[in-house]
């Protein structure tokens, strides 16, 4: 079973990178073609953005400042990535899956098929079962969406770790970057990368339990050094959960 999952996570992802599935960029504003999330780079609003950093600049914490800003971002991205993933998966009706339907071969074992009567035969337990046709989600866009909400909340909780960061140790710059890579992770291009990714890099079991050991062991390092052990602890989550 996990083979034939194997299987079909590369078909998926190969199908994906081939047919260039239409809107893989970041999500565009449709009237300019710039990303939403700073819409304009007019003089006002560069203005506005130098007068809120130089708000977290002269803050008694600049840190908590630091990460209410960002996190207004991030949640800014959220909503914009709503919007694109319903229209991901409204659009992706259209989309041409079942491209070797009704060919030749599909018609004379159709009627070969018709012309047993009464033979006893289950449609639900064919090699590989439809399920629900009437299901109108497609499954590769399920997919790609569950890939783009999985690797987000993922960066949800490593942005979490780089939050408790110094002003000097995590700049507004080193944030901005992090919120931006955050904002392209809402993406078909994104996602289908993403599983390509996976179906080809994944660890064996012994290869995931060394990594994991080898971790464990530098966390007890910092422990013993009275050090921060979350993002080591977060890389540990992150193979756990890629399993």
């Amino acid at each position: 079973m996990k083979h034939l999952s194997l299987f079909y996570f590369k078909y998926m992802a190969a199908l994906l990178l081939a047919v260039g599935l239409a809107g893989c960029g970041a999500i565009k504003n449709i009237s300019d073609g710039k990303p939403l999330l700073f819409n304009s780079s007019g003089a006002k609003e560069q203005s506005d953005l130098q007068a809120r950093i130089r708000v977290i600049e002269e803050a008694n914490d600049r840190e908590v400042a630091r990460n209410k800003w960002i996190e207004e971002k991030m949640n800014h991205s959220d909503q914009l990535c709503g919007t694109y993933i319903n229209s991901m998966l409204k659009n992706s009706e259209a989309w041409q899956l079942n491209d070797k339907d009704n060919d030749e071969l599909d018609k004379k074992l159709q009627l070969a098929i018709s012309l047993r009567k009464f033979d006893r035969a289950d449609p639900d337990a064919l090699l590989f079962a439809r399920g629900d046709e009437k299901k109108l989600e497609n499954p590769i866009a399920l997919s790609l969406i569950k890939t783009i909400e999985r690797s987000r909340r993922m960066a949800r909780i490593q942005m979490k770790a780089r939050f408790e960061g110094s002003f000097a140790q995590y700049s507004v710059k080193q944030a901005l970057m992090d919120v931006a890579a955050y904002h392209r992770s809402c993406s078909t291009k994104f996602a289908a990368e993403k599983l390509a990714r996976s179906t080809t890099m994944l660890m064996s079991p012994e290869q995931r339990e060394e990594s994991i050991q080898t971790l464990m062991q530098l966390r007890q390092k910092l422990m013993d050094e009275g050090m921060s052990t979350r993002s080591v602890q977060q890389k540990i989550n992150a193979i756990i959960l890629d399993h």
